[in-house]
């Protein structure tokens, strides 16, 4: 496989953060412009809640 070149690796980078922010905004528990992990947290303290399983 050839090696990318920075611009590539770049398009790469920004395309996974961008899909990151896609499954933070899924969160159940996620509001808009809360940048607190909230939504994460308490999925995680409370697995047994059906909405928290994927």
């Amino acid at each position: 496989m050839l090696p990318l070149s920075h611009d590539a690796r770049q398009a790469i980078l920004e395309r996974q953060a961008h899909l990151l922010e896609l499954l933070v905004d899924m969160q159940p528990n996620h509001k808009d412009g809360d940048d607190t992990n909230g939504g994460m947290a308490s999925c995680t303290e409370e697995i047994h809640r059906p909405s928290c399983m994927t």
